[in-house]
């Protein structure tokens, strides 16, 4: 079903912003979220424990040893042990639709202990997770994994990450650009641009802070904090693909906005029709078409879902 409500307080506050009039459509799949024991586990309770975020972007090298470390919070110690769950993502390449199972086929990603426990007087743990051979992992390749908090979770609901993992790569400086969300802004704003020496993989480096400040989203109270950047790839036939990355705007101050690749939204709405529009238009000139949703409040996209973003190279040091 598909509810779209348009609260006083939201269109209050971005009567200057870009999305107006603000609508937020929920997609409720049947049998999902509606249960009496999600609804139990997420909301009732004063304390208990959650992951910081939902969407997880993680890179790796040789300096970490060989492990990730996830961090798990918890609101008081009146809980000091939680279980947690693994699964990793086994679907085909390229497929929008992730196949969990229960370990890694290949026996590279594990999970060191089912169980974290709380050192006494501390509010953060870490879930480790283990990989044993980072030659393992290709330079270009996506990993996916997901942690599940098994008890005592906390009222902000965060009881599962999902971890895009993959190798780091070394990214070298070539110029400026202008960055256009237009969803979100009025207009383009500047920001740093890099790529990877292993392969036709750019970075823009923090293209969301500016806007947020100037277009009054902090003002207002609907600014968090959006990525350090916003990675892309290109592949031989120029088309882009990207993991989630977070914008920074806070629906109702509360709830964090992601962009998704569209077919990797998969909570009751096909958006796949705009992988294609995801592409390189020139050697200086880019074009992502994301759809804007809610991770934090499940299956919730922003009025008409998918936007385009045009990055456009201004001062090309190549």
């Amino acid at each position: 079903m598909h509810i779209g409500f348009r609260p006083e307080s939201i269109h209050t506050a971005m009567t200057t912003m870009r999305i107006l009039p603000f609508i937020f459509t929920v997609t409720v799949p049947l049998l999902a979220g509606c249960g009496q024991d999600v609804k139990t586990a997420i909301y009732e309770g004063e304390s208990g424990f959650g992951f910081a975020a939902n969407v997880l972007n993680v890179e790796v090298s040789d300096e970490d040893m060989n492990r990730i470390s996830v961090p798990i919070y918890r609101g008081s110690e009146e809980y000091d042990m939680v279980g947690i769950g693994f699964e990793y993502d086994i679907s085909a390449s390229g497929s929008s639709e992730p196949e969990w199972a229960d370990e890694d086929p290949d026996g590279v990603f594990s999970l060191t202990t089912s169980n974290v426990i709380f050192a006494d007087g501390a509010n953060t743990a870490y879930a480790l997770v283990r990989f044993n051979d980072i030659d393992k992992l290709g330079v270009t390749d996506k990993y996916r994994i997901r942690l599940t908090l098994k008890n005592d979770v906390s009222p902000s609901g965060r009881s599962q990450v999902i971890m895009t993992v993959s190798r780091k790569l070394t990214f070298n400086l070539i110029g400026t650009c202008d960055y256009f969300d237009i969803c979100m802004f009025e207009k383009s704003y500047r920001s740093k641009i890099y790529k990877a020496e292993e392969a036709e993989i750019y970075r823009v480096e923090d293209p969301y802070s500016e806007g947020l400040m100037n277009e009054e989203y902090a003002a207002n109270g609907w600014m968090g904090t959006p990525s350090e950047f916003v990675e892309f790839s290109v592949d031989d036939e120029g088309y882009i693909t990207y993991e989630p990355f977070c914008t920074g705007m806070l629906v109702e101050g509360v709830n964090r906005t992601y962009c998704y690749y569209p077919s990797t939204y998969v909570w009751g709405k096909d958006f796949s029709e705009f992988d294609k529009e995801n592409k390189k238009i020139s050697d200086t000139e880019f074009q992502l078409y994301p759809v804007y949703c809610l991770p934090d409040f499940q299956y919730g996209f922003l009025n008409d879902g998918a936007y385009p973003i045009t990055v456009e190279i201004i001062e090309d040091l190549r």
